[in-house]
């Protein structure tokens, strides 16, 4: 499986939710593999998490719904509140 693929389809608010995950101090690589999460995000500490960005009214493919059955942990995030909620607990 290759981590890129061309042309892939990202969710409008993904541009800000990265911006907003940079604003506090994490890194943020963009994934485009059919079926993974959008966005892998790491703090200074090596924290790392596995984000799928979302519209409020996006629904998983078959493809990530196989991924989180097989275990991988990825949290979805439709919003940059929730992104910010999110880092911000992992930090606390």
């Amino acid at each position: 499986m290759s981590l890129y693929r061309r042309n892939p389809r990202r969710d409008a608010n993904e541009g800000d939710v990265v911006a907003a995950c940079r604003a506090l101090g994490w890194k943020v690589k963009a994934i485009s593999a059919a079926g993974f999460c959008d966005l892998v995000v790491q703090d200074a500490s090596g924290r790392t998490l596995l984000l799928e960005v979302k519209t409020a009214d996006g629904k998983p493919t078959p493809a990530q719904i196989k991924a989180r059955a097989e275990g991988w942990q990825i949290a979805t995030v439709r919003s940059v509140d929730e992104a910010l909620a999110l880092l911000r607990e992992v930090r606390a």
